[in-house]
């Protein structure tokens, strides 16, 4: 059996029980039998496969179309029975290679495949108590309202202190049952900033390029990243029309100003603090020692 025909048993979901019986024909027909009885195997099957271990991916299975799928199969084989039979001298290689892309087709029209959005992860120290506060939280800010008045706001703050001197407490006994004396500097610092909520990036192991190129090294990564986004926002990827009326809007502009700057002189002058103050104020934002005394903050 050629090793390439083992690589499709993780694209292809359903098992594949290849017989061989001395024709590569006979090696199609019985993949093809196998596939057609998968939905009703017998109980010595199911426990001979149990026995060995491999893994049925349910999930998928009730999702996967099968009626399609075989279909699609015993379409292609025939298709290829024919043509092995009026091409005899064709290479071995050359026949495995299409059996395979016969199976990783069918499964791709009639299999369904994850998606790339991945769920956000659940924060190790959440509990019970956790949950209960944040739902008792909730249940009092969604009653503060709909009845807005002073009772329902005093237990709607109650229930919010409390709610975060629950979480302070957890993260805090927390911390502190996950470090000694021998712990590293490093973890320790990795877990202040976990609880700061800054979150570490992770390094892309391997890029592959359109090219189906491998780059591994990490300046390699950063300059393709590169390069495709300056050819994505680059002027290459706009009609010659939108160019031309860009550099026009684009020239325009840079006479409006420079013509606003030379007659209006002030603009060239330093920022003064009376005139950012009113923003400041706007913005409620707490600058004791460039705003007057009687600023409110």
């Amino acid at each position: 059996m050629h090793p390439s025909v083992p690589l499709t048993y993780q694209s292809a979901v359903p098992l594949l029980l290849i017989f061989t019986h001395g024709t590569l024909v006979g090696t199609y027909t019985a993949v093809i039998i196998f596939l057609s009885l998968y939905e009703t195997l017998s109980q010595p099957y199911l426990t001979l496969l149990n026995q060995y271990r491999i893994n049925l991916y349910t999930g998928y299975s009730k999702k996967a179309d099968w009626s399609k799928y075989k279909t699609t199969i015993s379409q292609k084989v025939k298709e290829l029975k024919s043509q092995t039979s009026s091409q005899s001298h064709q290479d071995i290689n050359g026949k495995v290679n299409t059996f395979v892309n016969i199976i990783l087709d069918s499964a791709n029209e009639s299999i369904p495949k994850t998606s790339n959005k991945f769920h956000k992860k659940q924060v190790p120290l959440w509990n019970d108590s956790c949950l209960k506060t944040l739902q008792a939280y909730k249940q009092a800010f969604s009653h503060f309202k709909r009845h807005p008045t002073l009772e329902n706001k005093i237990q709607y703050k109650k229930l919010r202190s409390t709610a975060r001197r629950t979480f302070n407490v957890i993260r805090t006994s927390n911390f502190i049952s996950t470090i000694n004396t021998s712990t590293l500097t490093t973890s320790i610092w990795n877990k202040l900033r976990m609880i700061n909520g800054v979150k570490k990036h992770t390094v892309i192991p391997i890029l592959i390029t359109p090219n189906n190129t491998l780059k591994s090294h990490p300046t390699e990564i950063a300059n393709h990243l590169a390069s495709t986004f300056a050819n994505n926002s680059s002027n290459s990827n706009y009609s010659n029309a939108f160019r031309i009326i860009k550099d026009t809007s684009s020239s325009k502009i840079e006479d409006i100003l420079r013509l606003n700057i030379n007659s209006n002189p002030s603009l060239n002058h330093p920022i003064q603090v009376i005139e950012v103050t009113p923003f400041l104020n706007n913005g409620k934002i707490q600058l004791p020692d460039l705003m007057p005394s009687s600023t409110p903050f």
